[in-house]
């Protein structure tokens, strides 16, 4: 079994700063413990123009990526992310390319 969500940012130049950068870099390596912990890979690309920034995160299943999501949702909200994303202009998609 595995579960596959791509989440893509997009942003309208360059200048603009991504909605993560607010966090501390212990806040990013407890969210990458919790990653381990979940079995959660992440994969990162960003564009040739640096305007969209994509994850693909893999999971072995819907509930397991529930259970990170949760468990890190809250480093997230602390850096408010999506205010950040939304005060900039940021677009946010979320897609499950895989749940099977």
């Amino acid at each position: 079994m595995a579960y596959i969500l791509e989440r893509t940012f997009t942003r309208t130049d360059t200048s603009t700063p991504w909605p993560w950068s607010g966090i501390s870099d212990s806040i990013q390596a407890q969210i990458a413990g919790l990653r381990s912990t979940h079995g959660v890979t992440m994969a990162e690309s960003i564009s040739a123009d640096g305007l969209v920034a994509t994850y693909t995160d893999t999971c072995s299943s819907e509930s397991a990526y529930g259970d990170y999501f949760e468990a890190a949702q809250v480093h997230w909200q602390s850096a408010d992310v999506e205010g950040a994303a939304e005060s900039n202009n940021i677009i946010i998609d979320f897609a499950v390319l895989e749940n099977t």
